[in-house]
């Protein structure tokens, strides 16, 4: 059981290294309950990534969007995952004990959080040092609008 929350521990900000916050009480966002149709779910996350600029990209990143969500179910916003992803990730850091109901239930969190982002996990692999800044910017961004 250590070792297991251990690791998802040190995945976690690993992932989330990007996505910080000087607000600790940051809540997250509530996440709407109406179904989206696919295709504008798809052209949503799309143009977050700005994967629109090749259409070969944007085909091949609908038809993964179709696998990840038949797998983890309908998946978040880039700025929702921005977001509920910094805030579970002040939360670790701020932990202590690393056993118990409150460490549990926080990682249950972090894992539908995981569940929920797959569309924008899944295609960080490989960034340039410009992609690499515009993501942060995004990310700046998004953590910014959050505060207001």
């Amino acid at each position: 059981m250590q070792f297991n929350s251990f690791l998802r521990i040190f995945l976690i900000i690993i992932l989330l290294t990007s996505c910080t916050n000087e607000n600790p009480n940051l809540k997250l966002p509530k996440v709407q309950k109406d179904v989206v149709e696919a295709d504008t779910l798809a052209s949503k996350i799309i143009d977050d990534l700005n994967v629109a600029k090749n259409q070969k990209n944007a085909k091949e990143f609908k038809e993964n969007l179709k696998i990840i969500e038949k797998k983890y179910g309908e998946q978040w916003g880039f700025c929702e995952c921005v977001v509920a992803n910094d805030s579970v990730n002040i939360a670790i850091i701020a932990t202590t004990i690393f056993e118990g109901p409150k460490f549990d239930k926080l990682m249950d969190r972090s894992n539908y959080i995981s569940e929920k982002c797959q569309a924008f996990l899944s295609l960080d692999a490989n960034k340039t040092p410009n992609e690499r800044a515009s993501h942060e910017r995004k990310v700046k961004k998004c953590l910014q609008q959050a505060k207001k």
